[in-house]
Formats: C-alpha cells, sequence, structure tokens
C-alpha cells in the first residue's frame, strides 16, 4: 500500500480501502486541476463579460453619432472609426484571452508535473 507523509497528516488514517488509498494521489491531482480548469473559466468569463460590457456601450454610442452626421462624409467616417475600433478592441481582447489561456495551461502543467513527481517518489517509497 503507497503511504505517503502527506497522506497520514492531512487526510486522517489511511483507508481500509487498498485500492482507494493507492489512487489517492491520483485522485488528488485530479481535483487539483479540476479547481484550476472552474478557476481559469472564471476569469475568463470576467474578462469577456468586462470586454463586452465596455463594447456595448460604444454599439448603443453609434447611433448617435450616426444621428449627429449632417454628411454622408460624416456618415461614412463615423462607420469607419466604429468598426475600426471595434476590429482593434476585438484584436486585443482575443490577444488577453489567449494570454490567459496560455497562463493557465503553463501552471497546470506545472502543478501536475509536480504531483506525478511526487507520486513517483510515493511509489519508489513503497517499492
Amino acid at each position: 500500500m503507497i503511504k505517503s507523509k502527506a497522506n497520514s497528516a492531512i487526510h486522517g488514517p489511511p483507508s481500509r480501502l487498498p485500492w482507494l488509498e493507492m489512487a489517492r494521489p491520483g485522485f488528488e491531482a485530479a481535483a487539483e486541476y479540476t479547481g484550476r480548469i472552474c478557476e481559469s473559466a472564471v476569469a475568463l468569463n470576467r474578462e469577456w463579460t468586462d470586454f463586452m460590457s465596455r463594447r456595448v456601450q460604444e454599439d448603443f454610442a453609434l447611433p448617435q453619432r450616426l444621428v449627429n452626421c449632417r454628411s454622408p462624409q460624416e456618415l461614412q467616417q463615423a462607420y469607419i472609426d466604429y468598426w475600426s475600433r471595434a476590429y482593434s478592441q476585438y484584436q486585443q481582447e482575443f490577444a488577453r484571452l489567449a494570454g490567459l489561456n496560455q497562463t493557465f495551461v503553463r501552471e497546470a502543467t506545472t502543478a501536475i508535473t509536480k504531483r506525478v513527481d511526487e507520486i513517483k517518489s510515493d511509489i519508489r517509497l513503497a517499492a
């Protein structure tokens, strides 16, 4: 039976089911990874919601700007400004979201690698 120092100190006495005790490190790693996925999803959703809130304000401002146009050239310029700004903002937002995802993957990979190394160490100690 695999018995790690952390299991007895943190999780109490070993399980009466040997297979469960052997699987515990894997379950703990999966739980940690799932928690990180949830944290990442919350961060991504918060970022996207904040961005969309800012974009909606600009979308609602467009009709007022169009109403104030006095010539076809002003109308054309209003649309050019609107679509240029929207394109730029979406481009920046997608880059920001990609960066958040990249950070998540890097952190999750590091955490999982660390847990796998701990599990390997526990297995070697038990052998």
